[in-house]
């Protein structure tokens, strides 16, 4: 955007003869000066929410995280369980063939 600021700036400066042609310019220096403070509220206003919603992930990236790893710890004592449950099982087995025989 101040690209275009200064190109229009610099074509009324090329184009200026008269005491008239210089206020024009004033008038467009002030111009590109104000829309420069926009730009600069713009961008200061942007990083501003970058900043917030980088606090606001930061609690939800770690939840995910902690997620995660109850995930894996669960993954875990499934396996576990299933191990248990197999040695149960076969122990079952065992004493119900040693009641049958």
């Amino acid at each position: 955007m101040s690209q275009a600021l200064s190109s229009e700036l610099a074509e009324k400066v090329r184009s200026s003869s008269s005491m008239g042609d210089v206020q024009a310019l004033q008038r467009a220096l002030v111009d590109a000066e104000d829309a420069n403070s926009a730009v600069r509220r713009d961008v200061a206003t942007a990083l501003e929410e970058a900043a917030v919603m980088r606090r606001e992930i930061a609690p939800l990236q770690a939840a995910l995280q902690q997620a995660r790893d109850d995930k894996e710890a669960l993954q875990e004592r499934s396996i576990q369980f299933e191990a248990h449950k197999d040695d149960l099982e076969r122990r079952v087995m065992e004493v119900d063939d040693q009641l049958v025989t």
